[in-house]
Parts: structure tokens; sequence; C-alpha cells
């Protein structure tokens, strides 16, 4: 049953093939009217006979958009459809706080028209334009809404390829219900580029003519777009005197565990997801009036959702029907433009069509052939299903009333287990050896370059070494990462165990070099020449399909995509999955990779230190001029107390706290006074019960670039006072390097083992503390961590961490 606050919808905008507002979308949808044409040459630089959803020109559309031209086609949609329901539901952020104001948004591809105008550069030798790097990672898109309305709550990027836009719907509800927020832009854009088209070419997934789901069934219509809608705690918008338009009732996020790009034959992660919404809502099946499906058109996809339509619902219950026969897959968009039509469907007490039927024998389900219904519905479903086996249900009630509903059980989480994979070892016991070698010197077997990962280490007993030539380094780090996380938690992966196990990864940069590759094929031989092995790797959300395939986690199935911190953000993400009981155990990452391609970008964005490449830049030292790119993962296995303590788990320490918060710098920059911090770690130390005065050490972000590692220190000081000091604070990224969102990750990683060995070992700062005779070996360990992180664009994550009961060798 739900819990925590109601979330209620108070504004709605979107943008695709039939309408550029809600309105014509709505209306065009109602009357069947669909926005699929013919796909021009100009668009995929060859004549190709396709269909295609294209939206209207957006640049005309979004006033007040200074730096409008220097924004990805994504953004621009994104920010359009944002506007809209900003106006729809009222809103004025003047007078509201904004750091209540929070901003989630979901995309499959982030901004591959920008990566391909960067290589299109690169192969007429021309000099490569920062904008287009900056607009290539999904992170871009959140930000540019933030930036816009001068938001400083939470900004997140969901990356879960064709279900982001439905998850970024879920996600911004739970920030509501758990009193993060007050109000939330939520919604998901993506826009056409030859990326998407060349890779479901290579697939053989693609209509010959538009698409014609439940029905013909024989590939998908790609469309563009964005969907966004507004919403609030319901006590938020009834003192505004905010339109409540529905309720979000109740979600479902669950994963096949099955393939990588194949739905389960059976639907089996479907129905979970319908069957968790329904249980949280609190409703019967025969309860939902109207589920706007899927509804992709392929025959593996409509024939999985048909099954597990059929295992949920009475045929004569309830009707069905598919938007996308209007207005193509929109990809990252799809789930939250459907979710704007699931609440016009409620609001209207009408259900739109699916255009194009031809009939289907196989079932006794109405699909709404062609002509709108009328029927009078309470409660309706939006389901939305994706690569690497990730499913979303929400569901939407018509009206909001004062319901009496659960209040929130917070719980304790704990860390069970550790998986690393850093240039400083592979497992805790190296890692730990490594780091705090005074003498700097790593063992001989984890020698790599530049602070990269041992090939020797991305293999292991049991896993086929020709199903690992067939992953990405992404998906390769993960993996390995994750089953040392596993091993070291003592988890036993049953079946039970699998299905009430949970996954948020968190990446900055993605499969970067996967995505250049294959744009690669396309531009240098067409885009008839893409490989079907290599596109399903440039979704970000690849290298957490492979390990929730390889150990069957069947849980929520999430990967964010906030820029460096993305790492710490997934651990914050999973401590509340846990915390409040939607599962005992969560699989918290963060990994990035390093390529070529990698260096490339923060290259351009000329962020790397030019000193030279033969050793790592030095924090706080405050002579470089950028920091080194470096790689590596941590996997954390969070679990709640009852479940830790049932099995026997050693505790490496207890989250108790953590805050986010934002302020707009420019992409690709840095607020130099770094105030935004300051209000994280004052919500992570509040969360946690505690006051500033009660941090004994700090598992900082300094990465050697002086704007950086001196936005921190200001920061502490500022928020310590004269402590600032005398606190010791560990920057591991001396010996790491910036790998991104992996390192964020190890951070906590590393906070944990110091709560966990009891040790005080000499921290990066020799300045601030005793020396090292005086603070190591004296057995008086820390018995609370602060770990703090930062994102490029102005996103800042802290996390404090507590001594368990009971450190490593002294557990019962």
């Amino acid at each position: 049953m739900r819990s925590g606050k109601q979330c209620v919808v108070t504004g709605l905008g979107a943008i695709c093939a039939n309408g550029a507002d809600t309105y014509s979308f709505w209306d065009n949808c109602l009357h069947g009217l669909s926005g699929i044409g013919p796909l021009s040459a100009e668009k995929l630089g060859r004549d190709i006979p396709g269909w295609y959803g294209e939206a209207e020109e957006v640049i005309s559309l979004t006033g007040g958009v200074r730096d409008f031209r220097r924004m990805d086609r994504t953004s621009l949609l994104c920010l359009k459809a944002a506007e809209e329901a900003v106006t729809h539901s009222g809103a004025d952020f003047t007078r509201m706080d904004r750091q209540r104001v929070s901003v989630v948004m979901g995309s499959c591809t982030g901004g591959p028209s920008s990566a391909e105008r960067m290589l299109t550069r690169l192969r007429g030798g021309k000099r490569l334009s920062p904008y287009d790097v900056l607009n290539i990672p999904i992170h871009a898109t959140a930000g540019h809404i933030a930036g816009h309305y001068n938001l400083g709550g939470s900004v997140t990027n969901i990356a879960n390829a064709c279900a982001a836009g439905a998850m970024s719907i879920a996600y911004a509800c739970d920030l509501i219900r758990y009193g993060k927020a007050d109000l939330v832009i939520a919604g998901g854009a993506d826009a056409f580029a030859k990326l998407q088209f060349g890779g479901f070419y290579a697939l053989k997934a693609l209509d010959a003519s538009p698409c014609s789901p439940f029905s013909r069934s024989e590939g998908i219509t790609l469309g563009e777009g964005a969907g966004v809608m507004i919403l609030e705690s319901r006590e938020h918008a009834i003192s505004r005197g905010a339109a409540i338009l529905a309720e979000v009732l109740g979600y479902g996020v669950t994963s096949d565990a099955y393939h990588i790009t194949a739905p389960h034959p059976e639907g089996e992660g479907q129905i979970a997801a319908i069957r968790l919404a329904l249980e949280e809502a609190g409703l019967a099946s025969g309860e939902i009036g109207y589920l706007n499906a899927h509804g992709t058109g392929t025959p593996l996809n409509d024939a999985a959702e048909q099954k597990a339509l059929e295992a949920v619902f009475a045929p004569e219950e309830i009707a069905v029907s598919s938007t996308k026969s209007m207005i193509g897959h929109c990809l990252g968009a799809a789930g939250a433009l459907e979710a704007v039509i699931t609440v016009q469907a409620l609001e209207h007490q009408q259900i739109p069509p699916t255009i194009h039927f031809s009939g289907n024998t196989s079932s006794r389900f109405n699909f709404v052939p062609d002509t709108a219904q009328r029927r009078s519905f309470e409660y309706a479903m939006s389901n939305s299903f994706a690569f690497g086996g990730n499913n979303a249900s929400l569901i939407f009630a018509k009206n909001s009333y004062n319901n009496e509903i659960n209040s929130i059980i917070e719980g304790k989480v704990y860390i069970t287990g550790i998986g690393l994979l850093t240039s400083q070892g592979n497992d805790i016991a190296a890692y730990w050896k490594n780091m705090h070698d005074i003498d700097g010197e790593q063992s001989p077997a984890l020698e790599a370059p530049f602070g990269l990962v041992p090939d020797s280490c991305l293999s292991a007993e049991g896993i086929s070494p020709a199903y690992i030539r067939r992953m990405d380094r992404l998906s390769k780090l993960l993996l390995f990462t994750g089953l040392g996380a596993i091993r070291d938690s003592g988890l036993v992966m049953d079946d039970r165990q699998s299905k009430d196990t949970g996954l948020i990864v968190g990446t900055s940069d993605g499969p970067a070099s996967e995505i250049r590759s294959f744009l690669e094929q396309l531009l240098a031989k067409g885009i008839q020449a893409g490989s079907p092995m290599l596109f399903p790797n440039t979704v970000y959300n690849a290298a957490a399909a492979q390990l929730s395939i390889s150990q069957r986690i069947q849980g929520c199935n999430m990967t964010v995509s906030n820029g460096i911190a993305s790492g710490l953000d997934a651990i914050c993400d999973s401590f509340e999955m846990v915390r409040t009981g939607r599962h005992q155990v969560v699989l918290a990452a963060g990994v990035d990779e390093y390529s070529d391609t990698a260096h490339l970008l923060y290259d351009t964005l000329q962020a790397l230190d030019r000193q030279g490449e033969s050793s790592l830049s030095e924090p706080y030292s405050f002579t470089g001029n950028g920091f080194s790119l470096t790689e590596g993962a941590a996997v954390l296995a969070l679990e709640s107390e009852d479940h830790a303590l049932s099995r026997g788990a050693s505790l490496y320490a207890e989250i108790t706290g953590y805050g986010r918060s934002y302020q707009f710098a420019a992409p690709g920059k840095i607020d130099p006074e770094g105030t935004a911090l300051d209000l994280a770690i004052l919500q992570a130390t509040s969360m946690s019960g505690l006051y500033p005065e009660d941090i004994d050490a700090i598992v900082g972000f300094a990465n050697g670039d002086p704007a950086i590692d001196r936005m921190e220190l200001r920061s502490y000081e500022r928020v310590f006072g004269s402590r600032a000091d005398n606190i010791p604070v560990y920057a591991i990224k001396d010996r790491l390097g910036e790998g991104r969102a992996g390192t964020s990750a190890v951070q906590a990683a590393h906070a944990a083992m110091l709560l966990y060995s009891g040790e005080r070992p000499h921290p990066r700062r020799g300045n601030q503390v005793p020396p090292v005779e005086n603070n190591r070996g004296d057995g008086q360990g820390f018995n609370t961590v602060l770990v703090t992180s930062f994102s490029f664009g102005g996103g800042f994550s802290a996390m404090v961490l507590q001594q368990a009961p009971g450190r490593r060798g002294e557990q019962s």
C-alpha cells in the first residue's frame, strides 16, 4: 500500500508528431489522427524507405531561452514541454522554496545528434565545439530545465531506455511521498537521430508501413518528442490553489533478467510490475478501466505484453490501446507522453484508439480499434517496457481525495558487501593495502597505465569467456564488481532473493565509446551498415542489464546519469529504496570507463591536467590545471536491518542520511564557491539526526583541479567553521584519478571501510591532522564519516555513514 504524502498531477506538457502541445496531442489522438509520415532522405543522408513520427520545429516555440542554439534537440523538445507543463500548473517559482523543487527527466539516447555533429567535424578535420560535447550525455537534459528555472532541488536523469519516461515519473513520485520535494518537473525526451534509426534498422525491427500494435505487429515506427508532468504533494497543490488533474496511486518497476533486447516471452517481469503497481495503489485488477499499453508493434513485444495482460486482467473489464500507432515509438519520451495521454483519458472519460488495426484473433481484449470509445472509469494504468528487460507500470486516479495512507516506516540500512574494481585493487584487501601504502607503491600485479583497471581483472570463474567477449568494457566493469559485492555480502541469489533485490547504477558518461563506434559505422558506410551486436550496448542501461541477467536480479533496475556524482547518487537512491521497504536488498553501483572517446570529450572541455600523463593529478596541491581521467567501479550491497541480521551478515557501516542540491552553473563548469554543497551536507547531517560538529572525517572529491579543490574546501570552511582545518579529509583521487561515477561510489566504500576497520590511516591533507605516527594503529576508529561529491553543471551530493554495531571480527 501507499505510504507517505499523496502525489498529484497539476500540469501537463507535450510535443510529438501529432501535436505541439497537450491539447493538440490529446485531440488528435482522440480522433485517431496520425503524425507518422514518410521518412525523408534528408534525415538519413540517403534514400531508405521508412516511416517516422516527427515533432514540429521547436526553436521558435521556446521563448525566453537565451542559449537555445547551443542546446541539443532533445533538450529543446524537453524544455518546450516543460514550459507548457509549468504554465498549465500555474506554478510560480518565485513564491516557492526553490530548494524544494526538483527535476527528473528520462532519456534513451541523450544527445546523439550532437555526437554525430562532433564526429562529422572530426572526420572533416575541423575544430570541435564544446557545446556538441556538453550536449551528448543524457545528464544535459534535466540540467537545462533546472537552469532555466533556477531550481535548487535534486536534479536527476533516468537512463533506462524506452522505460525512462515512466520511471522518471515513478522516481519523482517517491521524492514527493518521502518529503524530499514539494514539486517535481518530471518526464522524458528523445529526438530523432541516425543512431536510433540505424540501430533499429540493424535489428530488423522497423515496420515497412506505419506500425500496427497488437494487430499486424511487424515492427516499430520511430518517433520523437517530450512529455512532462508537474507532480506535487497534495497539500502543496491545495495550499497554492492549483487544479488537481489526477493522483499517482502507485507504480511497479521490475527487471526481466532475461535478455539484453528481447522481453521475457511469458511476460514474467511485466506481470510483476503490473501487480506491484496494483498492490501499491490498493486496487484489484478489475478496477482499472483503461490501460495505455507499451504496444510497440514488434512481434516479440506485442506477444509478451498480451500474455502479461491475460495473466492479470479480465478482457471484458478493461480497454487497451497504443498511442504509438499515432506518434511512433518516442523511446525515452514514450512513457511520459503515454502518461500524459492516460491522465487526459481519465479527465475526459474517453479512450483514444489504436489505429491501423486490422484485427487480432488471438485475443479477446478490447484494443479500441481505430475509433475512440467513451467509458466511465476512475483508474487507469500506463505501461512502459525497455531494452534490458526493464518494466514500469504507473497507475493514475481521476480524483484525489484526502485519503488515509500509511506512514513511512523508516528502517535502518547497512552496507553488507563491497565490490571494487580500481587501479588500486580488485578486492577490498588489495585496495585497502595499496591505498594506505605511504610510499605510494602499488602491487606489481595491479600495475596499469593512467590509473586504469587491468584487463586481467575482467574475468571470473564460471563466466564464459565467449560471453564476456560480446560485452563492452562498461558492462564488464560493472559485472565483475557486482559479482564481488554479492560474494562479499554472502547473499545467495536464489529465486526468492532475486525477486527482492534491486539494482541502481550510476554512470556519468555511459557507453561513450560504443556510441562513437556505432555512429562511425553509420557515417563511414551508410545508415544500413550498423552492427546489430554493437547497437544494444549504446544504451546507458545495458551494463545494468548484463549484471541483472547474469545474477537474475528481478527487482527494480534503474540507471541514473547525473555526472560525476552519479555513483554516490545511486547509493542515495538505493538507501531510500531499502529504508522505505521497497526492497530488502539493493545493489548500489557507480561505474565509468576510460576510453579514447571519454578522453577526447574532457580534453575538448579543457578539463584535463596537461602537465603530463605519467602520473595522476595531486588533490589540494593547487599546482595543476585539470584532473587525470581514469576509470573504476564500485558496487555496495545495501540491506535492511532485519534482513541483514536474520542471515548473520557482516555490517560494514550504517547509512543514516544524505542530501542533494543544485546550483546551476554553465554546462561543463562549476560554481567556484560551491554554496549548494553546504546545503547538501546540512541535509545529510540533519537527516542523520546530527550536527556538523559530529562529523569525524570526510571522504572528499578533490581531484587535482585547483578550482574544484578550492570549491570543496570553501564549503567545508563555511559548514565546519573553525573545525575545518582539524577534520581529516581523505582525497582518494590522488591514487584513483577522476573515475567519475565509479570513483564517487568508491568514496562511499572507502568511508565504510574506515568505519569497519577501526583504523585511522593518514588522510591526504597532511597539514590538517597530527603526524602519521599519532594517527595510526591507536585502535580508536571514526564513528561518523561524511562523503561528498559534485557534478559539472551544478549538482552536489553528500552522505553520512556511521559505525555499525560491531566492527569486523567483533560480530557475534
